[in-house]
């Protein structure tokens, strides 16, 4: 008996329970081309003829399983563990990652070769992108001649990485699609297909809406309320520790780890909530798994209820939140520290990032790229405040907690920017990302469109409860389905593309008020400046040849130099293929933008550099900051732009192709 990939089991699992169907409801559930279905239907028709099966196709009223006589043998293809697909190499890496992380032996080079159906060579090339992997993840991959190749590393590690894996595959959100259809009643073993991945099949079969229900019960028993984002990241730790547990693997913590989490108030419910696990699941868990628990319950993202935001915290926190806000603002020409949304709501998120840099817990933030290129001077602002974190416990820099800061900053930023007129069309605002995502989206919303009302801002897990009568719009930082009102999807920074899906949904035209193009930047070109096809190989060598100019023109102090170092040390400037260097306003005399282009690129951490545009601007030219990156930015972004840069010959060429791309279209 042949055996089914994912997507002919699918197939097979649609056939048996529809009487007929069509490819238009096909490629709506599969999100494949005509063309592709057609080639998976052939595959299971292979399959199927073994016992005279198989799909009819007529054109005009649809396709349909006929012949099959033995049910039994439909059950035994759908129980088979599925084919897996190894064709590409991204394939080969994860199913080899997820491999090695459910192994404690040694596996050999020729078995992995004989399963993935792979040369040697191809493997070894396979092996090099699963131990980058690991390195990011902290787990060393060990390799031994005539043993093969395995991990090394305690269970809290393993953990954490199958995790990483798991949300790499299977996002958060598909994960809340499921619970929210299985507490709708939904077809639970379309749920399944829903879910399934070849790399994934192997794992138990839990009851997730009986855990959903058991974290939901431990937000009752405690004051926090996760947002959408952590309540798959609980969901999805509780469901690998369950596993891990049956197969007898326990955490062991450190003595001073469980010291200071018994220490914890919420110890006693991670407790009660660990025994509720046992119970349901018939699995025995010691005493270190409920510190586990704890930890993430702690680092897990919180969502902001009203109760959340009017709790006491302690002045020690307090203190920390002002002391940030205090330093960012000096790169921002804005009151941070008497918003008081943003110092609560900070507060809040501080207070669980705090707990997940004490426990060493990953957190992945998706909008990174974005709020670098996008709000620079707001992410720059968040390093700043930073450094009162570094200062105080000693946590190093981290891009993507500074990220999630600058989000909060910005929400205030857009707050102190809107008005609130009186308003019309009723708008529902949903996102799974935490508070701080929220706040964001409905703030520049509310200024963005002065003519809507936002009439409350949810979850995707708390949609349901909502009235729809009274929505006429719902704007969601995801795709949403079964829905009865219009649903438009968006990035939390309403980009131009965002806000004209927002338009036409709205049916309305708006005028360029939500435009703020700055076009000024060109008065800082300046041809001794510029230069093309640098033969630098080494990116800090570079730097130091493009400050010398700078001194040597009187633009920065000597001490300008090792602040540039200084700002790259705590989080690279790169976006894609472009740097953009900058030192403290302090050391500068007077603003000058520098840009070169490199005959080769050049390789700083996982970017390949081609262009890099080096500024040293004073702090009266940072109020306008904000907007001259915005105009930088949409140059360096344009493809057409960039190559023009990039092939330029001379000086004049490169000064005449920024002059001209800095001016409207």
């Amino acid at each position: 008996m042949h055996a089914l990939n994912k997507v002919t089991r699918q197939l097979l699992e649609l056939f048996i329970q529809e009487d007929v169907l069509n490819y238009d409801s096909l490629i709506k559930t599969f999100g494949f081309s005509q063309k592709t279905l057609s080639k998976e239907i052939d595959a299971l028709n292979r399959v199927l003829e073994e016992e005279n099966t198989r799909i009819i196709r007529k054109q005009g009223i649809g396709m349909w399983l006929e012949g099959y006589k033995d049910e039994r043998y439909l059950s035994l293809l759908l129980n088979q563990e599925p084919v897996i697909d190894f064709q590409d190499s991204k394939s080969r890496m994860y199913y080899l990652v997820f491999m090695l992380l459910n192994s404690r032996d040694y596996i050999t080079m020729e078995s992995l070769s004989e399963e993935l159906y792979v040369s040697r060579s191809t493997l070894v090339n396979d092996i090099k992108k699963v131990d980058t992997w690991f390195l990011k993840q902290g787990v060393d991959l060990t390799k031994k001649r005539a043993k093969g190749i395995k991990i090394q590393t305690k269970e809290i590690k393993r953990r954490e990485a199958m995790a990483s894996l798991y949300k790499t595959l299977r996002t958060n959100r598909k994960l809340l699609n499921m619970i929210r259809r299985l507490r709708l009643g939904r077809n639970i073993s379309k749920i399944d297909s829903y879910v399934a991945s070849d790399l994934f099949n192997r794992f138990d079969t839990f009851d997730i809406d009986t855990l959903r229900l058991i974290v939901r019960n431990l937000e009752e028993k405690t004051t926090i309320r996760f947002s959408d984002e952590g309540f798959a990241a609980i969901v999805i730790h509780i469901a690998i520790a369950i596993k891990r547990a049956k197969e007898g693997h326990w955490i062991e913590l450190s003595s001073s780890t469980v010291k200071r989490l018994k220490e914890h108030n919420e110890f006693e419910t991670a407790l009660k909530f660990l025994k509720k696990i046992e119970e349901n699941f018939n699995v025995s868990m010691p005493e270190d798994e409920a510190c586990y628990i704890l930890m993430h319950m702690l680092g897990a993202k919180v969502l902001s209820e009203p109760e959340s935001l009017n709790q006491a915290f302690s002045k020690d926190l307090m203190s920390t939140v002002n002391g940030m806000l205090k330093k960012s603002e000096t790169l921002l020409d804005v009151s941070l520290v008497h918003d008081d949304v943003l110092v609560k709501s900070l507060a809040l998120h501080i207070k669980t990032l705090i707990n997940r840099l004490e426990n060493n817990l990953p957190i992945n933030n998706p909008y990174l790229n974005t709020i670098k290129t996008e709000y620079p001077m707001v992410f720059e602002a968040a390093i700043y405040g930073y450094e009162t974190m570094k200062e105080k416990y000693g946590f190093a820099y981290n891009d993507h907690e500074i990220a999630y800061i600058a989000m909060y900053i910005q929400a205030a930023i857009e707050r102190s920017n809107s008005m609130k007129p009186r308003l019309k069309k009723r708008i529902l605002i949903v996102c799974s990302s935490g508070i701080g995502t929220a706040q964001l989206v409905t703030s520049k919303f509310k200024r963005l469109f002065k003519d809507t009302e936002v009439v409350n801002t949810t979850s995707l897990l708390e949609l349901d409860k909502i009235n729809k009568k009274e929505i006429d719009l719902i704007v969601s930082t995801f795709s949403i389905d079964h829905t009865e009102v219009p649903c438009v999807s968006v990035s939390p920074f309403l980009n131009d593309k965002d806000i004209q899906r927002i338009e036409t949904a709205l049916e309305k035209t708006k005028t360029s008020e939500t435009q703020m193009p700055f076009k000024g930047f060109t008065r800082l070109l300046d041809k001794r400046f510029l230069k093309v096809h640098s033969r630098h190989t080494d990116y800090n060598r570079l730097l130091k040849s493009m400050i010398d100019v700078l001194t040597r023109e009187s633009r920065v102090t000597e001490k300008f130099h090792e602040t540039v170092l200084k700002r790259e040390a705590l989080s690279s400037t790169a976006i894609l293929d472009v740097t953009i260097p900058h030192g403290d306003y302090k050391e500068v005399i007077q603003d000058t933008m520098m840009v070169w282009t490199l005959s080769k690129p050049i390789k700083y951490g996982s970017s390949n550099i081609k262009i890099v545009i080096m500024l040293a601007l004073r702090k009266e030219t940072t109020k306008s900051l904000q907007s001259f990156y915005d105009s930088l930015y949409a140059i360096i972004d344009n493809g057409n732009i960039k190559e023009k840069i990039l092939k330029v010959k001379d000086k004049e060429s490169l000064y005449m192709t920024l002059f001209k791309g800095d001016k409207p279209s």
